[in-house]
């Protein structure tokens, strides 16, 4: 197997750079050291509550990763051991692409990678417990597995992300491809993820045993509500399917198969269903948004709303910044692709792409995490490719500084009027 990347000279000219690797490792081992110590015990949202809840109960259900599940509970279902896990995966990829980027560049380049690794998303995700933070550490390394060493390590990381969670097909199918050219590689992988994703269901369910939860109702409950259902509609926000269980119980009340349902309404309403879609999705990557979305769309299930503290809105554009919004990334992602970038760079921007890309069509909710490996994975391209030369860099920089204009003045020039 070749590596998919091959050494080259430094950006000085002359031969690749070969500086010695260990105090790079030593650094990536430190800080490693350092998120976990700032994590620690670990955090854990409402779904990793439910998750171990069915871990010490016994149970292993679909609705969560059963795999993860599995690992937990043999970890003996601490979050600070899942911790240590998420961390130690994560770093040992970051520290692969940077070691290969620092034989192919320079240190300095070894560095900026390492650099990406305190991405402020992984920073704020890193330590939490749930599948999103496993399966972007888990591609973090085959990413690293395969700059390092050959396309075909990277397989098996990328391949366990699936099981991580399902719709990672869309992010790990670019890992299995080689074609150079961009419209046959986004088919491809597109008919890639489609078969991954239901060999993952029967693995989950036929392998590991796990309970058949029905989470595919989440999705086909939200586009009902969406596409103006009669019975649902009235239960509808934009921001996430749970209006449709604590308002209406709409889980609990409904058949467990309701997909006929479900495509009849789409069959009948695409329009009104485009509309559903295109409307979750700009919430969802935080573009034309008003300033904290969450209390606007649903303030009777944000607690944080009924007691904004001072200055919410100031705290709201910091905390939720441009380096945060999904949309900054999937325009810089979906635009370096045009500038002829490294084999690396190019399969990094694509699994990014079709990962944010999917929740189009199956988000529920919105939020941040779900697009953490699209964030992180654009960020590893552009330091790849900014490391062997970006000459029409403006070409990303200046449509995304257009949309962060766009963005703020959406949600704050209202208030000036």
């Amino acid at each position: 197997m070749r590596s998919i990347v091959q050494p080259r000279a430094s950006l000085a000219g002359g031969p690749p750079v070969r500086t010695p690797s260990w105090r790079l490792w030593a650094a990536a081992a430190l800080l490693c050291l350092v998120v976990i110590a700032a994590s620690w015990p670990g955090a854990l949202i409402g779904d990793s509550i439910l998750q171990r809840m069915e871990i010490r109960a016994g149970r292993i259900t679909d609705w969560h990763p059963p795999l993860m599940s599995i690992v937990w509970r043999a970890l003996g279902g601490l979050p600070q051991a899942m911790l240590i896990l998420n961390s130690i995966i994560y770093w040992t990829g970051i520290a692969l692409l940077a070691d290969q980027l620092q034989r192919q560049a320079g240190r300095r380049w070894g560095l900026a990678m390492l650099a990406v690794g305190l991405s402020p998303i992984s920073i704020f995700y890193l330590g939490r417990i749930q599948k999103d933070t496993l399966l972007t550490a888990l591609l973090v390394l085959a990413a690293g597995l395969t700059a390092r060493f050959a396309r075909g390590y990277g397989l098996v990381p990328a391949v366990i992300g699936v099981l991580t969670r399902i719709n990672g097909a869309f992010a790990a199918a670019p890992f299995f491809l080689r074609t150079r050219r961009l419209g046959p590689a986004v088919l491809a992988s597109l008919a890639l993820a489609a078969a991954l994703i239901p060999a993952s269901v029967f693995v989950n369910r036929a392998i590991f045993g796990a309970e058949r939860s029905h989470v595919e109702k989440t999705l086909q409950l939200f586009d009902l509500a969406g596409t103006g259902d009669p019975e649902l509609k009235r239960c509808y926000s934009v921001f996430e399917w749970d209006t449709l269980k604590y308002r209406c119980q709409a889980f609990d009340r409904t058949p467990d198969d309701i997909t006929g349902r479900w495509l009849g309404a789409i069959a009948a309403h695409p329009l009104s269903y485009a509309a559903h879609r295109l409307s979750f999705f700009n919430h969802a990557i935080y573009f034309l948004v008003p300033p904290r979305q969450e209390c606007v769309l649903i303030p009777d299930l944000e607690d944080s709303c009924a007691s904004p503290g001072r200055h919410p809105l100031l705290v709201d554009a910091l905390a939720r910044n441009p380096f945060f919004w999904p949309v900054t990334w999937l325009i810089a992602g979906a635009l370096l692709l045009f500038v002829r970038p490294e084999p690396l760079a190019r399969m990094l921007a694509l699994s990014g792409l079709l990962y944010g890309g999917a929740y189009l069509f199956v988000g529920v909710a919105v939020g941040f995490r779900y697009f953490y490996w699209t964030e992180l994975a654009v960020q590893i391209a552009l330091v790849w490719q900014l490391a062997h030369g970006l000459p029409r860099w403006r070409l990303i920089l200046f449509p995304v500084l257009a949309a962060w204009i766009v963005g703020y003045a959406w949600r704050y020039a209202p208030l000036l009027f």
